[in-house]
């Protein structure tokens, strides 16, 4: 009796013995969380939404959660606050880069799904080149300058370049211009500045091709040729040819201060 209580001591001795030495011994299992994120962790009793494993060691764990969860959910950071997008630096101002800008007008515009693109043209040339590398579903929208800009009656945009520009499906406005109506003629006449040019000096900080982007947008609103809802882009420049293009949200000049320039696309960066 005694020899045979001995013998089942020492069996549930043992047992115990070796329970302990597998509970002591540290193993790993992959899980995922609720937000579909894969992490190795050590195993407990109560580990939930474990996906494989228990594993020896955490190399072993580490294996399994590569095969087990693609890289992009593996990943347990949050998704990015921020998106990366080239933006184009010229050195100087004018019409030199004109094919460049357009070019980065046509990449962005297609990564985007911009339906409409504004554009300065004052003898319509640059429309016309416009209209040959952006994409055909591209609506482009010409901005002209008003007629009597350089002299009394005089519309630098000649008519038979204005009825090409149609043809090919281009918008032509010709409009006061946001930034210099009424208020240029009060300055002409009385020496004093209003609120539409101070506006437009202080958007010339930033170079006069991203001043008249801002402008164009507000025109083409005010003619109800680009929605206050929807991207657009904006190309203008200095003097001729352009060498600024901006992602914005257009708004109604009554409402100037709801336009939302979004992006650079491209601008000199000496001026």
């Amino acid at each position: 009796m005694t020899k045979r209580f001995m013998l089942q001591f020492l069996a549930l001795f043992c047992t115990l013995i070796l329970f302990s030495t597998f509970a002591v011994a540290e193993s790993w299992v992959v899980i995922k969380d609720k937000q579909g994120v894969c992490e190795v962790v050590a195993a407990q009793g109560k580990t939930t939404g474990i996906i494989a494993g228990p594993f020896k060691t955490k190399e072993e764990a580490k294996n399994a959660q590569n095969k087990e969860c693609p890289m992009e959910e593996n990943s347990t950071k949050s998704p990015a606050s921020y998106y990366e997008t080239p933006v184009l630096y010229f050195n100087e101002p004018g019409p030199r880069d004109t094919g460049q800008v357009l070019e980065c007008v046509r990449r962005r515009a297609k990564e985007l799904n911009i339906k409409v693109v504004l554009l300065a043209s004052v003898s319509g040339a640059t429309a016309l080149k416009a209209r040959k590398i952006l994409d055909p579903e591209i609506h482009i929208v010409a901005v002209s300058h008003v007629t009597g800009f350089v002299k009394p009656n005089h519309q630098e945009m000649p008519a038979e370049v204005r009825e090409e520009l149609i043809s090919k499906g281009i918008s032509v406005l010709t409009a006061q211009h946001a930034f210099g109506g009424v208020g240029r003629g009060i300055r002409k006449q009385l020496g004093s500045y209003q609120v539409d040019e101070i506006m437009a000096y202080t958007l010339r900080i930033f170079g006069q091709g991203t001043k008249v982007a801002i402008e164009l947008a507000l025109m083409a609103a005010d003619a109800g040729l680009v929605r206050t809802d929807e991207d657009i882009i904006s190309v203008a420049g200095t003097g001729k040819g352009v060498d600024t293009a901006l992602l914005l949200q257009p708004a109604n000049s009554a409402d100037f201060l709801k336009l939302k320039v979004k992006e650079i696309i491209c601008k000199p960066s000496r001026f």
